[in-house]
């Protein structure tokens, strides 16, 4: 039971690279018809997400045994995930998008690092090497040249952004709550997301009226995109723990650079090539790591609510 359990965590986590690898190259196919601010595409794909799922959850939130301490812990949880956000798109004002994307990609590193500092979780050597390789696929599939004098600002905000997922993939695994009902907890993650995007486009006054019907139809398509992915993500991690999801999110590029190739007519070079090959490498890796899984998965097996 638990071996097929895990073989489920391993196609979830895959189905997220898959998914926010499509995301952005929809955000970019839809700004580069219609150039708002991007803090305003990101408020209105949430917004329209949270619109989505809330008839589907509201009859379900009386009867879903809701983790203790919850009333903090699910803010806790959506400020590492819209700092993870705000703190990549705002490096990409110093940063080529190339470097913000690598720079993302080092979070298997910190999700690995704080489980073995904090929560004791005891990696396997196969674990080590495959994380290891999908960070080095990573940055070959970005690309690009730092040439602002204030690149190191771009820098800080793309580690942070790294910091920030590790954070939100630990928060909700220790926290317990990935074990309870997952379509409740996305749907108020993404209407508590919306909020704080809200007020940080009010704040940094990038709030704009001035969007096309077909941006918005592009944006909410993002958005039920987005909601799978949450859903996915949670229930990865509800089966193989946050640091085997993290590594094999790291799909995400490939996903994003294909898509880009036959969407957005962009080129993927040797290098890309060469970077994909890796990722994939990684992400074998991970599926046969069954000592790394299992350690893993009995940890989270402790607090998980339903099988």
């Amino acid at each position: 039971m638990n071996r097929k359990r895990i073989n489920i965590g391993y196609l979830y986590a895959i189905a997220v690279g898959v998914i926010c690898g499509i995301i952005p190259v929809i955000i970019q196919k839809v700004l580069t018809q219609d150039p708002i601010p991007r803090a305003t595409a990101l408020f209105i794909k949430f917004a329209g997400s949270a619109l989505i799922l809330l008839p589907f959850t509201a009859p379900k939130i009386k009867k879903v045994q809701i983790p203790q301490g919850f009333g903090w812990k699910l803010p806790v949880a959506t400020l590492f995930y819209v700092a993870t956000l705000v703190f990549l798109y705002e490096s990409y004002r110093y940063i080529p998008t190339g470097i913000g994307v690598s720079l993302q990609y080092t979070f298997p590193l910190f999700t690995m690092g704080f489980s073995v500092l904090f929560f004791g979780f005891r990696c396997t050597k196969q674990s080590v090497v495959a994380m290891v390789l999908s960070l080095v696929g990573a940055m070959l599939l970005s690309s690009g040249t730092i040439t602002s004098d204030r690149a190191y600002i771009g820098i800080i905000l793309g580690i942070g952004c790294a910091v920030a997922y590790a954070a939100y993939f630990l928060w909700v695994e220790h926290q317990k709550l990935a074990a309870m009902d997952t379509t409740v907890f996305v749907a108020l993650k993404t209407c508590l997301s919306a909020v704080f995007l809200f007020i940080y486009i009010l704040v940094t006054k990038q709030l704009t009226f001035s969007i096309s019907f077909q941006t918005l139809l592009g944006l909410l398509l993002s958005g039920g995109c987005t909601i799978l992915a949450s859903i996915f993500l949670t229930l990865a991690i509800r089966h193989i723990g946050s640091v085997h999801t993290s590594i094999l999110g790291s799909i995400e590029p490939i996903v994003c650079a294909v898509a880009g190739f036959f969407v957005l007519g962009e080129t993927i070079s040797l290098r890309s090539s060469i970077g994909i090959a890796v990722v994939l490498i990684a992400a074998i890796m991970v599926t046969l790591s069954k000592q790394g899984a299992k350690t893993e998965t009995e940890e989270s097996a402790k607090f998980q609510g339903k099988g």
